[in-house]
């Protein structure tokens, strides 16, 4: 099998998009670069899959990185989201990229790029200067083979690498976005989260390491993650999302306020025990609205065509379905939860649609596919959102329906 080395010389670029968001009077005042992180990092190693400990984390707001580490240099419109501090014996690149999962407005530490001879070790022990020998004893003797690109797990905008099994370079790529991510070798390890760049010598010159995300989506995990940031507040009394509620220190943050979700009762229907949120209304036979009629929970049912298998179905549903959101990598229904809710196989996503008439708030719904035997289930549950902010009240709503979900054909 041929490695990364055989793949001759490679460009690395980035393509990172950026993302607007509202001012907040709590950002930060502008601030110089400095070697602050030079001493926050001193004896620690970029460990894989979850970054500096404590200091700079894989999937930690952009603010928090700014409030840990200071500002860092950011390069210009041509690489959006790199912070780089480099005013030590050793550079730390962080590339941050909207927080796709959750809402474009919520950045997060998705990249980190070590470079210089004292730059720390990774936390297997890989050290810059290392072999490739003693690189595979870190991370094994069978690295992705580049394929003309790498891309960070889930994401298909991250990292592009460019190259040729003659040496040739790639050439229709502006040589201006190579910015100091210059020509090199590498070897890149999928399941560590690693790319390792090579020097003319086949020693490390460059480490990078990757968030790695979580094949499982928010609203199907056992509970939310409270440390990150939403940029929004579940408060008692909220009628709908909006940023116009009379709250002093909410509006003095920019926090967007959210009704809380409802608790859910579970109702056991023909085929399957379905959680219903509190307070909502049976419209038909398989349809629950909100108090207002804004909101909706819904079942379907289908039977498969002859030799219809599961994933034939779910892409079949998929592509009658526009502005599906869900990143492809998030969209399966892990094993262990499917066997609790009695299906042999599931896809989940999420979309949004446009406010109904006389409501200034769009719907955000959420999907569950699942299959048993001769019939198949499709499960919705809507919330109002405000734009593309996030909805962490509906992915809780959505968490609690789903998980909740029983089949009893």
């Amino acid at each position: 099998m041929k490695t990364a080395r055989a793949a001759g010389f490679l460009v690395i670029g980035a393509m990172l998009m950026g993302g607007g968001v509202r001012a907040y009077s709590g950002d930060p005042a502008p601030a110089k670069p400095t070697d602050k992180y030079i001493k926050l990092l001193d004896g620690k190693s970029l460990e894989e899959g979850r970054g500096f400990a404590g200091v700079v984390e894989f999937g930690m707001s952009l603010a928090q990185l700014k409030e840990n580490l200071g500002p860092g240099t950011e390069p210009g419109p041509l690489w959006p989201g790199w912070h780089v501090y480099d005013k030590g014996p050793w550079k730390l690149s962080v590339i941050v990229r909207p927080d796709l999962e959750r809402s474009p407005h919520l950045k997060r530490v998705e990249v980190m790029v070590l470079e210089g001879k004292k730059a720390p070790a990774m936390g297997r022990g890989v050290h810059m200067g290392d072999s490739i020998d003693k690189v595979a004893e870190a991370y094994g003797r069978s690295p992705k083979e580049f394929e003309g690109k790498i891309d960070n797990p889930g994401d298909k905008r991250m990292f592009f690498v460019f190259g040729s099994e003659d040496g040739d370079e790639i050439t229709d790529f502006p040589a201006r976005i190579k910015f100091d991510m210059t020509v090199g070798m590498g070897n890149y390890y999928e399941d560590a989260g690693v790319l390792l760049t090579l020097g003319d010598e086949g020693k490390v010159d460059r480490l990078i390491a990757f968030l790695k995300p979580d094949p499982v989506p928010i609203w199907l995990r056992e509970a939310q993650d409270p440390a990150r940031p939403w940029l929004a507040v579940l408060k008692e009394g909220v009628a709908k999302p909006g940023f116009e509620h009379p709250d002093a220190e909410a509006d003095a943050r920019g926090l967007l306020q959210l009704p809380p979700p409802p608790d859910v009762n579970p109702v056991m229907l023909s085929d399957l025990m379905l959680p219903v949120p509190l307070g909502w209304r049976q419209e038909s036979e398989d349809t629950w609205v909100s108090p207002d009629g804004c909101e909706q929970l819904s079942v379907a049912r289908e039977s498969p065509e002859p030799g219809e298998a599961p994933c034939e179905w779910f892409d079949y549903v998929a592509s009658f379905t526009s502005g599906i959101l869900t990143d492809p990598a998030q969209r399966d229904v892990p094993k262990a939860l499917l066997e609790r809710m009695g299906a042999v196989a599931g896809r989940t996503y999420h979309l949004q649609a446009d406010a109904k008439d006389g409501d200034s708030c769009p719907l955000r719904t959420w999907v569950l596919l699942l299959a048993q035997g001769e019939q198949y289930w499709r499960i919705s549950v809507s919330r109002r959102v405000v734009a593309d902010y996030p909805s962490p009240d509906g992915m809780e709503l959505a968490r609690r329906v789903f998980r909740g979900i029983k089949l009893t054909p």
